[in-house]
Order: C-alpha cells, then sequence, then structure tokens
C-alpha cells in the first residue's frame, strides 16, 4: 500500500465512502487535495532520504534500524498517527483546509496494511486481522517490499483486494473521526481514537517487545 498509485487509490476510496455516507462535507472530501497529502508523505521522505532514517519510520508504520522492538514500534507509530490526526483537525477547524498532518496520519494507517510494512493475523470477517509484526526496511525484511506493496490490487470492480478496502475503510473511519473532532475545534475524543485503534490497528499478543540482539543485528544488516 506505499506505492504512490496505491495509496492514490485507497485515499479515492475512502472519500468515495465518506461522501456516500453523508455526514460530511467541505475540504476534507476534496480528493485532489487530500491525496496530494498523502502522497507528499512518501515524496517528502524520499527528497530528505528520511526513508532510510530512523526517526521516519514510525511515519511508514516500520520499525527504526537500530534493532528497535516490534511493539515500541507500534506504539511509537501509532502516537504519531494520533498526533497528526489531531494535527489534522486544528487545521480543519481554523482553516477548512486539509494538511499535510492530514496526510501523515492516513499515509501511516495505509501503510499498515501493506505486507511489506506490517504482517497482520487472518481477517476476521469484516475487520482486518491484528498486528503480529513490523518489519524493517533493511536485510531480509526488505525482501518482497515492492511485492508487498502492491497488495493493495484486487480483482473486483473496485480495483481493490480485501486489505486494500480494509485500508480503505480505515481511512473513512480516520477522516470521519477527523472530521467530527474539527466540528468541536478540538482534538480527536481520547475514546474515539482508542475504539478506532481497537478496530483497525489492534496489536497482536505476539507482536514482540524484544529489541535484536546487538551482535546478531548487526550480522544480519
Amino acid at each position: 500500500m506505499s506505492s504512490l498509485a496505491g495509496h492514490a487509490k485507497i485515499t479515492r476510496a475512502a472519500l468515495a465512502m465518506l461522501a456516500a455516507d453523508g455526514r460530511v462535507a467541505g475540504s476534507v472530501l476534496d480528493p485532489a487535495r487530500v491525496t496530494a497529502r498523502v502522497l507528499s508523505r512518501d515524496i517528502l521522505d524520499l527528497l530528505t532520504l528520511g526513508h532510510w532514517r530512523d526517526p521516519a519510520q514510525c511515519r511508514h508504520f516500520m520499525r527504526r534500524f537500530d534493532g528497535q522492538g516490534g511493539r515500541e514500534a507500534y506504539d511509537e507509530a501509532v502516537a504519531w498517527i494520533r498526533s497528526r490526526a489531531a494535527g489534522a483537525a486544528r487545521v480543519l477547524a481554523r482553516h477548512g483546509a486539509p494538511s499535510q498532518a492530514l496526510g501523515d496520519a492516513l499515509h501511516a494507517v495505509q501503510d499498515s496494511f501493506a505486507p511489506g510494512h506490517a504482517e497482520r493475523e487472518a481477517a476476521n470477517g469484516p475487520f482486518p486481522g491484528a498486528i503480529r509484526r513490523i518489519r524493517r526496511y533493511a536485510g531480509a525484511d526488505k525482501a518482497g517490499h515492492a511485492e508487498g506493496d502492491a497488495a493493495w490490487r484486487g480483482a473486483g470492480a473496485d480495483g481493490l483486494s480485501d486489505a486494500g478496502r480494509h485500508a480503505a475503510r480505515a481511512s473513512c473511519d480516520l477522516l470521519r473521526l477527523i472530521d467530527e473532532a474539527a466540528a468541536t475545534g478540538g482534538d480527536p475524543a481520547p475514546d474515539g481514537f482508542e475504539s478506532f485503534r481497537r478496530k483497525w490497528l489492534a496489536a497482536s499478543p505476539a507482536l514482540s517487545g524484544e529489541r535484536d540482539d546487538p551482535i546478531a543485528f548487526l550480522r544480519r544488516f
């Protein structure tokens, strides 16, 4: 899902779902502007070499290169999404415009559904499986990254796979949460974001909290 084409397709699908819902109107539904903000995250990190630096890994739901454990990476990525969603709501409330913060939050959520970024348990009916492993953009973890980024493609009429639809529905829910927070001029309610996390970003009990052994880590990379 982290390919530009995948992010664009998923974001447009999410906006279509939100528009069909009929409860949200205005600039948060502007497909061109919102999609541009989502794609900008990859472009900015390419220009600044962020894809290869520790601080940027949470922006793409991945582990840092310093031996970071999966649970720490998960907490860091979820905190990034929450902070950027809150920032997006504030900008939307004050200026009525989609911000880079909104694109950042959506981008990271969508990346969590890409097998090259995070591995999930089997889906539970209409809901995605819990996150059981977070990958690193290096070494053996990087193998198959491009193929994983194409996992959003499907043969259905909407062109999305089950994982792609989950990413679109999660994006739709996050957009709704941001819009509701903007309507009150405040941050997304803690219970509202926690409900979103449990539904779309749940952590599996199997998600390891162990850091990589320093010697084994160096041998791998």
